[in-house]
């Protein structure tokens, strides 16, 4: 799933899907949107779009196991118009911002008239999958429909908590509906395991009222559910509030926001200025000071998962040739391996060590990859069977 931050919306995975005697999949029309919409009109069928991008695991996984699911072929194909789209080719690029795609894949369903009825984001196994195109044509149960109910003013208290959960079913913005419905909220109840995870999951802006009362509460947050979890969440709204300006190369701005975060003097904060220094070295391909900067992370904490490590590993073997650089990397590679071994470390291990001229290893460790993948289904095994054949001059 691709988005500017990640949302906590979980992808369900079954890798129970059963394929056998699987023989049917999902009928896609081919075209541009508006003879979509014109085989839909003559058919008197609403529309379904698997919004895609070619590089997401999630679609990969649905397009593998989900769409050739004779259940799902039947429904689909039966009740709807279907079009898969890539949203980053061609027309697909102005339809995503036009439909406020923002993260991978995302499931949008449309009436014959190629008006939205319901949107959702994820990936979804087969009954799920079935369940939500059943409930795409139910007025009752659309996004559409609520759509309008908050559109008419109705900020009733239930509604508006409802609205905001199906919004970020769809990883669509919610924080005007935030806004309004802690409106309808005192202080004493923003501690409700209910508004918390509205606050956890959602509320993004540090300047907010319920922000504040967050902050200057911390501590009574953390003793309920748990100090990690609410620093983390902290320090992420920290992080979005420094690096806002940086998307319009406003840095003299990030340097006053970084004052205002360090100034909270908190583990949280000093912890989100270091991440955000991370993330503008790496926009600015400064790979001295991103490494610097890294480094400093990896020092001041001792809880960093194998995430981390894998992550700025993979980004300095994909922006940087130079060999101290990658010897870096590796290390941290390494590291994420140590914590957790899996597919994806082994496989950013094996590609530096292969470009650091240690094809021998490269190859061990990309063995290791294809193995574990192929234990697991990860979407990914194709790519990692395309590296290996390269490791080993077959490519």
């Amino acid at each position: 799933m691709k988005i500017k931050h990640l949302l906590a919306i979980p992808f369900v995975f079954s890798l129970l899907t059963n394929s056998f005697g699987q023989n049917r999949s999902i009928h896609f029309e081919e075209g541009d949107w508006n003879s979509i919409v014109a085989k839909a009109q003559s058919a008197n069928k609403p529309i379904f779009v698997d919004a895609y991008a070619v590089w997401c695991g999630p679609c990969k996984w649905m397009s593998a196991t989900v769409f050739t699911n004779d259940s799902v072929a039947d429904f689909y194909n039966e009740n709807y118009v279907n079009v898969k789209m890539d949203m980053e080719k061609g027309e697909g690029i102005e339809l995503a911002k036009k439909w406020e795609v923002r993260a991978y894949p995302t499931l949008i369903y449309f009436n014959s008239n190629g008006e939205l009825m319901d949107q959702y984001c994820g990936a979804y196994p087969t009954q799920q999958f079935i369940e939500i195109g059943k409930n795409a044509t139910n007025p009752d149960l659309q996004l559409a429909t609520l759509n309008k109910r908050y559109s008419s003013g109705d900020y009733e208290n239930s509604f508006l908590l409802e609205y905001v959960n199906r919004l970020a079913q769809s990883c669509k913005d919610v924080s005007s509906v935030i806004k309004e419905y802690f409106k309808t909220q005192p202080e004493e109840s923003l501690i409700h395991e209910e508004n918390w995870n509205l606050i956890y999951y959602y509320l993004e802006e540090p300047q907010s009222e319920t922000f504040k009362y967050f902050e200057t509460n911390q501590e009574e947050f953390g003793n309920k559910y748990g100090k990690e979890l609410v620093e983390g969440k902290l320090k992420g709204v920290y992080i979005n509030y420094i690096l806002e300006p940086s998307y319009q190369n406003k840095f003299e701005e990030v340097e006053k926001r970084k004052l205002d975060i360090a100034s909270k003097n908190t583990a949280s904060s000093k912890a989100a200025i270091n991440e955000a220094d991370l993330l503008i070295f790496q926009s600015k391909s400064d790979w001295d000071n991103y490494i610097s900067t890294a480094n400093k992370i990896i020092s001041s904490r001792s809880d960093l998962g194998f995430q981390f490590y894998n992550q700025i590993a993979w980004t300095i073997f994909e922006k940087s040739n130079n060999k101290n650089h990658l010897k870096t990397a590796a290390n941290w590679a390494k590291k994420s391996i140590a914590i957790n071994e899996n597919v994806y470390n082994l496989d950013t291990y094996a590609n530096i060590l292969f470009v650091l001229g240690d094809k021998k290893n490269a190859i061990s460790y990309q063995k290791k990859a294809v193995e574990l993948a192929e234990k697991t289904s990860d979407p990914i095994l194709d790519e990692l069977k395309e590296n290996l054949k390269l490791f080993e001059g077959k490519k």
